[in-house]
């Protein structure tokens, strides 16, 4: 995957602009690396998931809560062959949705 491309999808996914701002940081000297592992994991959060986000509106304004998981497990059962790859893809999932909002919450603080 090229850098530019990684950062197209970050920009799509809605990440938060201090993810976007180190993957351009990246993608200016080398391409955007990510691990063959992690490559479907990758394009599953940040392209297939990425209008699967649940959003509550408040006095604090608009807050992501998290991915609804219906959804993501719907979009896995259906994409993802092998009952054991969509538990791995899963986790992953999980993990960078946990990052993702760690670092939404410290950028609305």
């Amino acid at each position: 995957m090229e850098g530019s491309d990684a950062v197209q999808l970050l920009r799509q996914a809605g990440a938060p602009a201090g993810i976007i701002a180190e993957a351009e940081r990246l993608a200016a000297g080398d391409d955007f690396v990510v691990w063959e592992e992690n490559a479907e994991a990758f394009v599953l959060f940040t392209d297939d998931l990425s209008t699967q986000w649940r959003h509550v509106g408040g006095l604090a304004g608009v807050v992501r809560t998290g991915l609804d998981y219906a959804s993501v497990l719907s979009h896995l059962e259906f994409a993802v062959d092998g009952r054991a790859r969509r538990r791995d893809l899963y986790r992953l999932v999980r993990l960078m949705e946990r990052a993702a909002l760690d670092v939404w919450a410290d950028q609305h603080n």
